[in-house]
C-alpha cells in the first residue's frame, strides 16, 4: 500500500495550507492567468493527494512576454496588499515567491507558456483552471525532464480517462518527444526525487503495474517515432 496521509498531516492541509491556498486564489483574478498542475488536479478534480504550491500559466499563446509581466505585477500588487510576499525568482518568462502566514509557507509560480492549451480553461467559481487534458499533455512531457512521484500518481488517475496515445499527441504539442534512446535515459537509472501524500490509498502491486505498464507504451511509442 502506497503512503497515505496521517491525521496530523489532513489537518495541515484542511484547516492551515488549503485555506490560504483559497485566500490567495481569491485575490489572483485574472483573464490571462489559470491554476494548472497537481494542486488543480487535486483540489478541482480528483482529491486524491495532497498539494503544496501554486502553479499559475500565462496564456503566451494569445498575449506578449511584455503582458505576462503587466499582469503579474498587477497581481502580485493585489496580493502584497493583504500578505507578506517573499520574492525568489524573477526571470523573463517565470516568477516565484513565497507567502507565509501562520506557521504555512506558500510557494506561487507564475509561468509564461507559450504553447496553447489543449482546450480552453475553465470558470470553478471565480477560479480559471486548466482543463484535464491539458494537465495530462503537461505531466507526461514533464516526464521526460524529471522522476517525481506526483507526477506518475496524478497519471495514475488521468490515464484511467485518457489513453496514453492521445495523451502523447497532445503532449507532442508542448515539447519534442525524445527519441528512443533518449526515453530509455529518461526512464530508467533514476530515483524517484520525492513521494506523494495520498488522500486515497493505492495498492503497491496496482500501482508497480501501472509503472511497468506505462513504461513499456511510452518505450514502445519511443521506437515508432524513432
Amino acid at each position: 500500500m502506497l503512503p497515505t496521509a496521517t491525521i496530523a498531516q489532513t489537518n495541515y492541509y484542511q484547516n492551515h495550507l488549503y485555506p490560504l491556498q483559497d485566500e490567495v486564489l481569491a485575490l489572483l483574478q485574472s483573464d490571462k492567468f489559470y491554476l494548472t498542475g497537481g494542486t488543480c488536479l487535486a483540489r478541482y478534480y480528483y482529491q486524491h493527494r495532497y498539494s503544496d504550491d501554486l502553479d499559475l500559466f500565462f496564456l503566451g499563446n494569445s498575449y506578449t512576454p511584455t503582458d505576462f509581466e503587466t499582469e503579474y505585477r498587477i497581481l502580485q500588487q493585489q496580493l502584497s496588499q493583504q500578505f507578506t510576499i517573499q520574492p525568489a525568482t524573477e526571470a523573463e518568462y517565470f516568477k516565484r515567491f513565497f507567502i507565509q502566514q501562520n506557521n504555512c509557507t506558500l510557494k506561487i509560480e507564475f509561468i509564461y507558456d507559450p504553447t496553447p492549451p489543449i482546450l480552453p480553461p475553465t470558470l470553478s467559481g471565480n477560479i480559471r483552471i486548466d482543463t484535464k487534458q491539458n494537465i495530462a499533455a503537461n505531466k507526461v512531457a514533464a516526464l521526460f525532464g524529471r522522476k517525481t512521484m506526483k507526477d506518475y500518481i496524478d497519471l495514475y488517475y488521468l490515464l484511467k480517462e485518457f489513453p496514453l496515445e492521445t495523451v502523447m499527441q497532445w503532449a507532442s504539442t508542448k515539447i519534442i518527444l525524445p527519441s528512443y534512446e533518449e526515453t530509455v535515459m529518461c526512464l530508467f537509472g533514476e530515483q524517484f526525487e520525492n513521494n506523494a501524500l495520498l488522500t486515497q490509498p493505492i495498492e503497491q502491486e496496482t500501482f508497480d503495474a501501472f509503472l511497468n505498464n506505462l513504461t513499456r507504451q511510452l518505450l514502445h511509442h519511443a521506437k515508432t517515432i524513432s
